[in-house]
């Protein structure tokens, strides 16, 4: 069995996803295209206007990474330490070689409903800027971003996930990566904001909105007053989270954020990445317009459609209305 072959070389990891090709060829164009599968489009794909001058862009000074190449399936299970080994020297993983370290069945489900390894490295640099951080993923799945983001920066890296299967094939990709991570059964009821310094939200509400086709699975609640209540239970748990919280979305979350939350960074990775930092006694002024976008019980694939028609320039008079006020 052939190694994993890293590419040579360093940069960003929140660069664009070109680099030098090594043995092994790179993935397609369509391949690096997955990141932009319907949940990280879906509820809260509009989210509070970038209004406050600390916001900055980033993408035009940002160098592309290097990237570890598809290789042949097979691979022992020591190999995937390689990918630990990347991601901390600044270098990303292809997601089809990531993924590798599930079984089939959650791989079917990573271009919907996993965050891309490129996002979740830049994610967790957002989020622990500092050694030793707590890094908490809110409906963290089978762990991509937690795995992803205790490999890439020094942070105590947290997930809760309400389905316990997820949680256990989670911990067993954690351990064939060699990162140790915190994944834990149960919702935000059982986590206290007070040790807490960052969150991850990929819209963790939005299965909820899908319709049963797109359900990852029919073990858990599922439904429209459930996304309503998670998202009430997640702006309180913000709301009561301490001075120099760090909130990072990717494509929305499905609410707004707290007054008291400042937008410090806003970049593009194949969908919204946007830093929210706690500021005490700091109260944002709302535009008119700022409520949360809501998104109607459908497919979500209906959804990527429209955003992509949006993206494109094209009009979307003729697309289902499928996001309303």
């Amino acid at each position: 069995m052939k190694n994993l072959e890293i590419e040579s070389g360093r940069a960003s990891a929140v660069g664009s996803s070109h680099g030098a090709r090594a043995s092994l060829p790179a993935p397609s164009t369509r391949d690096l295209s997955s990141a932009s599968e319907p949940r990280r489009r879906a509820a809260g794909g509009r989210s509070d206007s970038p209004s406050s001058p600390a916001t900055h862009a980033t993408n035009a000074t940002e160098r592309p990474p290097t990237r570890i190449p598809t290789a042949r399936p097979g691979r022992e299970l020591a190999d995937f330490t390689r990918i630990r080994h990347a991601l901390r020297n600044g270098q990303l993983v292809d997601d089809r070689v990531f993924d590798e370290i599930y079984p089939l069945s959650v791989r079917r489900a990573s271009s919907v409903h996993w965050t891309p390894v490129e996002v979740a490295a830049a994610a967790a640099k957002l989020l622990a800027p500092k050694p030793g951080a707590v890094v908490l993923d809110v409906g963290a799945g089978v762990g991509k971003f937690c795995i992803v983001a205790a490999a890439a920066v020094d942070a105590v890296v947290k997930g809760v996930e309400h389905r316990p299967h997820f949680v256990e094939v989670g911990r067993a990709a954690a351990a064939k990566v060699g990162v140790d991570i915190h994944l834990l059964r149960g919702t935000l009821a059982d986590v206290d904001p007070a040790g807490v310094d960052g969150i991850y939200l990929f819209n963790p509400f939005a299965e909820n909105l899908c319709t049963r086709q797109d359900y990852l699975d029919d073990t858990v609640e599922l439904s429209e007053e459930r996304f309503w209540r998670d998202v009430g239970h997640m702006q309180e748990f913000m709301s009561q989270a301490r001075p120099g919280m760090r909130v990072v979305t990717y494509c929305g979350w499905g609410g707004g954020m707290p007054d008291d939350y400042v937008l410090a960074d806003r970049r593009r990775r194949a969908g919204i990445i946007e830093l929210w930092i706690k500021v005490d006694g700091y109260s944002r002024v709302r535009e008119a317009d700022e409520d949360p976008v809501r998104v109607g019980p459908t497919s979500v694939r209906a959804l990527r459609d429209r955003v992509l028609a949006e993206e494109q320039g094209r009009a979307v008079a003729d697309l289902p209305r499928q996001i309303v006020g």
